[in-house]
């Protein structure tokens, strides 16, 4: 190496000699080279460094110059230059180590001083390149290194914060040895303090080891860096991410451990302890949460024994404060402490005596018990879920007696504490910690069949929290589930979890889970099993069929995890195959008997097992071998035992004799409710089967050879009733692929082509019934026949049965020729040519060729391109083998020349055919026939013309009513019309949901449209004579009250639709809107008139009671609906004229007592008939967005103070609950006035006489409050109208007073009147107000009282007794 030509060298030289650096190529040369080379190699890089900074220096302008473009070369070579020496100077210092010339210390500092932060961020290439020279200087402890921090150090804090790079953070990591040159207490490091700060925050840092090594080390350097740092480090706590705050755990746990001396004690007093302080005084969950989460990982890494540890730190820093918040009064405070006594438990000391821990130990224990018994439930649920975590973890070391103690705490008490759900929850989710606890197991097996009750528990939570842990013990060794919950209870658990939704509920899907072993183990043994289910419990049966397919039905949901396959769906086939076997080969015979089994020898094995399984109630065989995650399986059926018992016994019989059927073992015949419950399951599986085949998850090919082709009308032959013909029906819908499902269809096809499908009796207007309100409901049935709801829920099954097979197209033309409509592809005059010889159909089948279509005309199947398939039957037609013949293949529907004969030979009637599409529109597949080709919309005009004709002939019946008093005959056509009209309204819902991608105001046009004619209908209800209303049958009025209900519930579906659809569509929607809600408007107010009117014949009729209830509550609701809408001038006059009928309704109708159902509503229609203007009120009143109805335009207290008043005349109740009430209230009034005179009077001389006007003010303010609260208790036995009206003017303060007033100027001028019933009203109502009468008002009352004298009515005299009552409470 020739190092003197590397002095002489200027610096464009030096860089064009040395441009091309080779780190390795060097480093071998150097290693080389002796010291005293390197000492020269040194001096020439100083040289070369000093002139690199001199020419640097020559070319940057001075302050306030432009940069010479000329000078832009000679820059750009110092740079490079000063980036070569600076990566020369690294290689040369591997080979000093810790003893570099002294040369090249001088060029290290020359770098270090001039060519990182001035430089700025114009080359960062050179300074990495002296960073990196810094770096390793610093690293290898190398003489003066301590004059290469100054500027380093800031330089690598920029560039990590800045760049985030991981190389960086390291150099910072390496460099942090160098933070104690730093003098932390002198204010010219201020700049470096906050970058450091800086790097407390930064993601770089807190997410790297590297980074919170480095952390932890300022919390090492000085005391007020830990201030600083404490400071960062709460900051960051309330928003920090679970990252952060672990991360901010280590960098202390870290800090604490390297710490010494003041930084130590500093750590400790005013980092830890202040986070322990805040995690138990916490304002907020999620804030303690959060510092509890940054303590946690001290309370991880804390260890038993050893000096220093973290567990005497612990107990040192926690012991003074902790079990002083355990006993606190707040009991946010004591729910914390417990929850940080948990986490660090136990809190021993490792220096401490035994004696000591011991004692220390038991305060714990004492601590965690009381937390079982704090009064608070939060406390509770902490304590529940956090001690059965300690158990778990500390069994072996906790005394057996504590140990049992507390499981016996959780499972007799806590699991049925009333205070809260989640004290419950919590109890069940901690005892699944101790299932596999091999310890925990033999106390647990006593005390877990406690718990047996609480899957009876009102919250689903806590069910869903048993079904948790029942699975828990499923899995484990030691405990069985059937031990702990009896099967009986399961099943029944699962009927009424799955009862509304199956497959939806949670709870439903866990039990099922967990049942699924027990009753389906494999599909040999679940056939049997199952049966044994279905006989013995039909409802659990049917329930657990249905789960058994609901991963299928909600496959589209699988997805998100919510349904997990169990069984696959090739075994639920074979399970589907074998009922379907079992009910052919054994009709139902009334009373069955089974005959007793015969008791072979048990010698064999299968004998030997089924003993095991049958008698001694264990699990079977390869379920106990299982190991942990294998789910136990509870004791068979005794049915399915005995099957298996029986079958085992029969092992030597030769294969040709045994019995297919692995149900029928020992059994001849089965009942009828056997049978049919057999039945119902397999429908509920074949549904699932059906839905398996629409997601595409099995192909029609593995569905084929379920059933035989004869098979569902055998079935249906056999059926002893209705329902099991519905089943059987359900089962053809679901696969109407199936040659059983096809062949059966085709006789109910002749039946729809004859008129003779329906039952007679079965009009459009019952069918309509069944389509709006449910077939088998009472409102569907016509008359008072309550066969004909079931022959139309028989008629639905049939009809969707058929649109949902192949013979669907040919219904919907049949239903089409009927309403005298045009089906397309209906309408063809072509004939066949020929028909086909039987010996071309012969061959076929001899040669095997029976899967393709042939020609009915010719006989063949090619060609195939010009092969029509006929859309009725199935039936192929070349398009050459018509007369006349068809040019090309037609698009859309075509029937063969047959079924177009039979679709015009139909002789289906008009009304029929409206009800059959009423019975369609029950079925999802009877609303996609009626959608296609727009049948539906097309049938609209004739629907809205048979509601026309029953309105027309409703109308007849009520004059007829009028003047001869046929009361049922009026109320029967009127319930005829409501259900027609209601008819046409879901109909029209249909064809309006079918076009929901079409334009918003379109739709909403046709919204608007149905609300009106629906309006127009129930207009019959106004015209209904009141006479004839309440003297009708009460079963006409009990079906005229369903029917308004049901038209109440769809009235309000239509509304919220538009509002829907019309959410963003601008003036067009405001419109629709306010069309649409002056129509519902005129419904609502005309079913509540023929509510009001019926109500006395309904009354009278014990069943209506919830129907009127109902009814009642579905028109509040519309009407809540309606003003919680913008509206117009004209639609508030109508919603005004509504909401006076309802307050009527409930004042002075037989629906008052019905009012107790609507709890929520009364509050907010009452304060928006008051006309509160105030936001505050109508918050409190649950109605922030209904409109004020009181003032110019509404209804003025005239209209309904009166009706008030009439209700507080009829409750007889309100004087002696008021008397009762008022004198207590008095009382305590009494009481209480004397302590505040008594504590008056032992006031502060100095300060008493500026208290008394504010102790005056305060007397006064509380009477008042203590005046209302009197009256509310008063209220606590009026009607509900009148205790909801009583509360909401006590929230309205400003319209109490004048409403009192306004109620004795109504009992004055009543009394002037001689209306001694509605003063009587007013007075009670003006008292309930709290009216205080005084001066004119005061006179005019005494002379009420002399008129009430002289009149000595009852009402005059009851009159006379409440303004007594009001005078003596004005003497007062």
């Amino acid at each position: 190496m020739d190092v003197e030509k590397l002095k002489d060298l200027d610096v464009a030289a030096f860089v064009g000699t040395h441009g091309k650096y080779d780190s390795d190529d060097l480093k071998e040369k150097l290693s080389s080279c002796t010291r005293a080379v390197l000492v020269q190699f040194a001096d020439a890089l100083r040289i070369q460094v000093n002139a690199a900074l001199e020419q640097l220096q020559d070319c940057l302008p001075e302050e306030g110059e432009d940069f010479d473009e000329a000078k832009t070369e000679p820059l750009e070579a110092a740079l490079a230059a000063l980036r070569l020496a600076a990566l020369l100077c690294t290689d040369a210092l591997h080979e000093c180590h810790a003893n570099p010339p002294d040369a090249l210390c001088s060029a290290a500092i020359m770098l270090h001083d001039h060519a990182l932060l001035e430089l700025g961020d114009a080359r960062p290439d050179v300074q990495d390149a002296v960073a990196k020279l810094c770096c390793t200087w610093w690293q290898y402890g190398a003489e003066n290194r301590e004059f290469l921090v100054s500027q380093t150090l800031p330089f690598l804090l920029l560039r990590a914060i800045s760049s985030s790079k991981a190389a960086h953070v390291k150099a910072c990591h390496a460099m942090r040895g160098a933070l104690e040159l730093l003098d932390f207490e002198d204010a010219s490091i201020n700049d470096m303090k906050r970058m450091l700060l800086q790097a407390a925050i930064c993601p770089a840092f807190v997410s790297r080891p590297e980074g919170r090594k480095f952390l932890a080390c300022l919390l090492t350097v000085h005391p007020s860096m830990v201030q600083e740092m404490t400071s960062v480090i709460r900051n960051q706590i309330p928003a920090g991410r679970r990252s952060v705050l672990d991360a901010y755990g280590e960098v202390i746990l870290r800090g604490w451990r390297e710490a010494v001396g003041p930084c130590l004690a500093e750590i400790e007093t005013n980092l830890i302890q202040n986070l322990m302080n805040a995690a138990l005084h916490g304002s907020g969950q999620a804030l303690v949460a959060n510092i509890r989460r940054v303590l946690g990982e001290l309370h991880s890494c804390k260890r038993l024994g050893g000096a220093g540890s973290v567990d005497a730190m612990l107990v040192r820093l926690y012991e003074p404060i902790l079990f002083r918040a355990l006993s606190a009064a707040n009991a946010g405070v004591r729910r914390n402490a417990l929850e940080l006594l948990l986490d660090a438990f136990p809190l021993l000391d490792p220096e401490a005596s035994t004696e000591e821990q011991d004692e220390l130990l038991v305060r714990q224990f004492q601590a965690l018990s009381d937390g079982l018994t704090d009064a608070c439930p939060s406390v509770r649920v902490v304590a529940a879920q956090g001690i059965c975590g300690v158990l778990n973890l500390y069994w072996e070391i906790i005394p057996s007696a504590t140990t049992a103690g507390f499981v016996s705490r959780l499972t007799s008490q806590l699991a049925f504490d009333a205070a809260m759900p989640a004290v419950r929850v919590a109890v069940l989710e901690g005892l699944q910690l101790l299932v596999d606890n091999q310890h925990a197991q033999p106390v647990l097996s006593k005390a877990l069949p406690q718990l047996a009750p609480v899957m009876w528990d009102p919250s689903p939570r806590v069910r869903e929290a048993m079904a948790d842990l029942l699975l828990c013990i499923s899995t484990s060794r030691g405990l069985h589930f059937w031990e702990v919950v009896p099967l009986e209870v399961l099943l029944e658990q699962l009927v009424g979890a799955g009862a509304a939704a199956p497959g939806s509920s949670s709870v439903a899907q866990k039990l099922h889970q967990l049942l699924v072993p027990s009753y389906f183990p494999n599909p040999q043994e679940g056939a049997a099993r199952i049966a044994a289910l279905l006989k013995e419990n039909p409802a659990a049966g049917q329930s657990f069929c249905k789960m058994l397919v609901a991963p299928f039905i909600h496959y589209m949901d699988s997805g998100k995890g919510s349904h997990q396959v169990q069984v696959p769906l090739e075994d639920i086939l074979q399970l589907a195959s074998c009922l379907m076997s079992h009910l052919l080969q054994h009709p139902p015979v009334p009373d069955a008997r089974s005959p007793p089994r015969k008791h072979r020898n048990r010698g064999t094995g299968g004998g030997r097992d089924a003993a095991a399984d049958g008698t001694e109630g264990r699990p079977s065989t390869a379920a106990g071998r299982g190991g942990r995650g294998k789910r136990k399986k509870a004791p068979a059926p005794a049915a399915a035992a005995g099957s298996s018992a029986a079958a085992g016994a029969d092992a030597e019989v030769p294969e040709e004799e045994q019995e297919v059927d692995v149900m029928a073992v020992g059994v001849q015949e089965e009942s009828v409710d056997s049978w049919q419950a057999l039945l119902a399951g397999l429908a509920e599986i074949c549904a699932g089967i059906g839905m398996a085949l629409q997601h595409e998850l099995c192909d029609e090919q593995d569905v084929q050879g379920l059933f035989s082709e004869a098979s569902l009308q055998q079935l249906l032959t056999g059926c002893p009733g209705a329902t099991a013909e519905r089943c059987v029906w359900r089962i053809a819908e679901a696969l109407p692929c199936l040659a059983a499902a096809r062949h059966l269809l085709l006789s109910r096809m002749q039946l729809l082509a004859s008129g003779q499908l329906l039952p007679e009796g079965l009009d459009a207007a019952a069918a309509a019934a069944a389509a709006v309100f449910g077939a088998g409901s009472a409102a569907g049935a016509a008359g008072s026949s309550a066969a004909l709801a079931a022959a139309a829920a028989d008629a639905a099954a049939v009809l969707a049965c058929l649109a949902a097979g192949t013979t669907g197209t040919k219904a919907a033309a049949m239903l089409c020729a009927a309403l005298g409509l045009v089906w397309p592809g209906c309408n063809s005059t072509s004939k066949p040519a020929a028909t086909a010889p039987a010996a071309a159909e012969a061959e076929a089948a001899a040669n095997g060729d029976v899967d393709s279509t042939r020609c009915r005309s010719c006989g063949q199947s090619e060609p195939e391109d010009c092969l029509l398939l006929c859309d009725g039957c199935d039936a192929g037609f070349h398009t050459s083998c018509l007369l006349p013949q068809l040019s090309c293949v037609p698009e859309g529907d075509w029937f063969c020349p047959g079924c177009c004969t039979e679709v015009k030979e139909c002789s289906l009637s008009r009304g029929a055919a409206v009800a059959c599409m009423s019975l369609l529109l029950l079925s999802d597949s009877g609303r996609q026939l009626l959608s296609r080709q727009g049948l539906l919309q097309r049938a609209m005009p004739l629907v809205q013309q048979e509601a026309a004709a029953a309105a027309a002939a409703a109308q007849t019946a009520i004059r007829r009513a009028a003047g001869a008093g046929q009361a049922d005959e009026a109320v029967q056509g009127v319930v005829a019309a409501l259900r027609l009209g209601a008819l046409h309204a879901r109909a029209g819902m249909h064809v309006l949901a079918g076009d929901i991608e079409g334009q918003p105001a379109t739709l909403a046009e046709g919204a608007v449209s149905i609300l009106q004619q629906v309006a127009s209908c129930c207009h019959l209800l106004r015209q209904l004579p009141a006479e004839a209303a309440a003297n009708s049958d009460a079963e006409e009025s009990g079906q005229l009250v369903a029917c308004i209900q049901q038209l109440l519930g769809l009235l309000k579906d239509v509304w919220c639709a538009l509002r829907l659809l019309t959410g963003a569509d601008g003036q067009a929607a405001l419109a629709a809107v306010a069309a649409a809600a002056a129509a519902a408007a005129e419904c609502g107010c005309s079913l509540l008139a023929g509510l009001v009117a019926v109500s006395t014949a309904a009354e009278e009729a014990e069943d209506t009671a919830d129907a009127l209830k109902g009814a009642l509550g579905a028109n509040t609701q519309l009407l809540r609906a309606l003003l919680a809408s913008p509206s117009s001038p004209a639609v508030q006059q109508r919603l005004s004229a509504w909401l006076l009928l309802w307050l009527e309704a409930l004042a002075t109708s037989p629906l008052a007592a019905a009012g107790t159902a609507l709890k929520q509503d009364l509050p907010v229609l009452l304060s928006a008939l008051l006309g509160d203007q105030q936001a505050g009120g109508r918050a409190a009143a649950g109605m922030r967005n209904v409109p004020v109805l009181g003032g110019a335009g509404g209804l003025q207290e005239e209209q309904w103070l009166p009706l008030l008043a009439a209700a507080a005349a009829q409750a007889d109740d309100v004087d002696t609950a008021e008397g009762q009430d008022g004198s207590q209230q008095q009382q305590q009034q009494e009481s209480e006035d004397e302590d505040e005179d008594a504590d008056t009077e032992n006031q502060n001389p100095n300060t008493r006489t500026a208290a008394q006007p504010a102790a005056a003010a305060a007397k006064a303010k509380g009477g008042a409050a203590r005046t209302t609260a009197a009256r509310l208790a008063a209220g606590r036995h009026l009607p509900p109208l009148l205790q909801a009206f009583v509360t909401t003017v006590a929230r309205q303060k400003h319209s109490g007073t004048a409403l009192a007033g306004r109620c004795m100027q109504l009992s004055i001028s009543s009394a002037q009147q001689e209306n001694w019933q509605a003063c009587l009203g007013g007075l009670r109502l003006g008292r309930l107000l709290g009216c205080s009468p005084a001066g004119e008002q005061l006179e005019a009352l005494k002379g009420v009282k002399a008129a009430a004298l002289q009149d000595n009515g009852t009402d005059a005299l009851l009159a006379a007794e409440q303004v007594d009552r009001m005078l003596a409470v004005v003497s007062v």
